[in-house]
């Protein structure tokens, strides 16, 4: 028995070292809060790393946002649910200067849906929470840091039709402004990102349901628009996650659906909106481009989710500009596994969904090491 129990533990320490399948990892940490949970968003500060997910309990069908506090060597510190709504569905978190969550998602409240804001201190207590009534029912499913607080995108239902919401709000949550952008019947911004000046850059959605594209759109410090960019396949096309990289450029993923196979597309723009390149993953490769974040060095980073033959992998890889890769890693356990978002210091740190065998997910953060040639720059 005790040579049995010696080979259990011989093997979970290798899973540890080299994760379920794939490629070799520094840690992994599930996620698992007695529910059904599914990931939405991960933050960094350098010190710390913040979870966001959504936890649902299947004997009552509500859910819950998840927040779980991890420490850089993969401890778990604080956990937090924001249960404010009959449901409530989680977007996208950031830290601010001093460490605190600030989050977004969507919260229905007595059959109102309503986009939520809410700023959690270092400790995991909540410090305030706002709600944006727009419309006939809203949500945020991206969040981002400026000087004097966050910018938050998602969706704003408006008569016959969806629109982009935008605002902005200070660091005591008060709204300094709300715009709604039309861009077709069916738009929603799915993730934003700030420059130096104030500037925010949202991917998200247009067209209709039957043709849906992937919209980007750059606005100043007031809201107003200075371009809108659309990509269109020609087929069914899925906003992913925006960048703005050291030099202002503007990269964004998304997944294109072509003759009903997945491909991770990239999209670059200057800063002025001028088309650097579009290009895709891999050669033949169906691939779901889900994340990306831009590190300190200057380096690009991107998070998909890879459809192998017989299993589904979360992928995490180096960008290049001609989408080469001179770093890539690919993790599995327990069952198909997708990339919900990653940030990028020192190393990689992804947070995936795994789906096990009975249908339920767990939410897992996985740091990936980077070899010392990647952090010579793009």
């Amino acid at each position: 028995m005790s040579r049995l129990l010696t080979l259990i533990w011989c093997c979970l320490l290798l899973a540890g070292m080299f994760g379920c399948g794939g490629g070799p990892v520094v840690w992994t940490s599930p996620i698992d809060c007695g529910g059904d949970e599914v990931g939405a968003a991960l933050a960094d500060n350098g010190t710390a790393l913040v979870a966001l997910g959504t936890k649902t309990l299947a004997e009552t069908d509500k859910s819950t946002w998840l927040l779980q506090a991890l420490t850089p060597d993969g401890r778990q510190t604080w956990r937090q649910e924001y249960r404010e709504g009959e449901q409530n569905v989680a977007g996208d978190i950031v830290l601010g200067p001093a460490g605190e969550a600030f989050c977004c998602g969507r919260v229905r409240l007595k059959g109102e849906d309503l986009c939520v804001v809410a700023k959690y201190r270092v400790d995991g207590s909540l410090a305030w929470q706002r709600a944006l009534a727009v419309g006939e029912g809203a949500g945020g499913s991206g969040i981002a840091p400026v000087e004097d607080g966050v910018v938050v995108c998602g969706f704003a239902r408006a008569e016959d039709r969806q629109e982009l919401l935008v605002a902005r709000l200070d660091r005591d949550g008060a709204t300094t402004w709300s715009k709604n952008y039309r861009f077709g019947a069916l738009a929603g911004g799915e993730r934003v990102a700030t420059d130096g000046r104030g500037n925010a850059v949202v991917v998200g959605r247009s067209g209709t349901a039957e043709n849906p594209d992937i919209v980007l759109a750059k606005f100043d410090s007031k809201g107003d628009t200075l371009w809108t960019r659309v990509y269109d396949s020609g087929g069914e096309d899925r906003p992913g996650d925006v960048a703005v990289d050291v030099f202002g450029n503007v990269v964004a993923t998304g997944t294109a659906l072509v003759e009903g196979a997945p491909v991770c597309v990239i999209l670059e723009y200057h800063p002025d909106g001028e088309l650097i390149r579009k290009t895709a993953y891999g050669e033949g490769v169906r691939a779901e481009g889900r994340a990306i974040a831009a590190s300190a060095d200057g380096d690009l980073y991107v998070g998909a989710t890879l459809h192998g033959t017989e299993q589904v992998s979360a992928l995490a890889f180096h960008y290049q500009p001609n989408a080469g890769t001179i770093w890539e890693r690919t993790w599995r356990c327990a069952g198909d596994t997708r990339a919900a978002d990653l940030v990028a210091g020192e190393d990689v740190f992804l947070l995936t969904t795994v789906e096990r065998a009975d249908g339920t997910h767990d939410m897992t953060a996985v740091r990936l090491r980077k070899p010392q040639s990647v952090n010579q720059g793009r």
